[in-house]
């Protein structure tokens, strides 16, 4: 069994990518591989792995793209509801664009019991709670 190549790898690596794309189960890609390749199923698991790790850095290039695109729309529909006067809208999208942007403080949550004071614990329904 000879050595594949670099440029026989990438090949292999971006016929994984197509086959997973096209959601093919692993267990089929494997099957190819050993077939197909002549290696062991740890070979073919490198090449998933390899489509993975480019589908994953795909998805973070498009990230930023879709945010800038994704911002952009919102800009447009509340500029086109301030020119239709429609302020409830503009007002609504402006919201919208500001949690997007994590403008906003993270909201906390208290709990309190009865009048605002703390919430007691029955230390028996604790440990009986643990138990079972």
């Amino acid at each position: 069994m000879s050595k594949c190549t670099k440029e026989e790898a990438q090949k292999r690596t971006r016929l994984v990518l197509e086959m997973l794309l096209q959601s093919t189960p692993p267990v089929d890609i494997l099957q190819y591989g050993i077939a197909n390749w002549g290696i062991t199923d740890n070979g073919v698991w490198k090449y998933i792995t390899a489509a993975y790790a480019i589908m994953k850095e795909m998805a973070k290039e498009e990230h930023a793209e879709v945010f800038a695109h994704n911002l952009a729309q919102r800009r447009y529909i509340k500029n086109k509801a301030i020119k239709a006067e429609d302020y409830r809208l503009a007002h609504e999208v402006l919201k919208d664009e500001a949690k997007l942007l994590n403008l906003y403080p993270a909201e906390k949550h208290e709990v309190t019991g009865e009048d605002g004071g703390a919430i007691p614990i029955r230390l028996v329904e604790v440990a009986r709670s643990q138990n079972e």
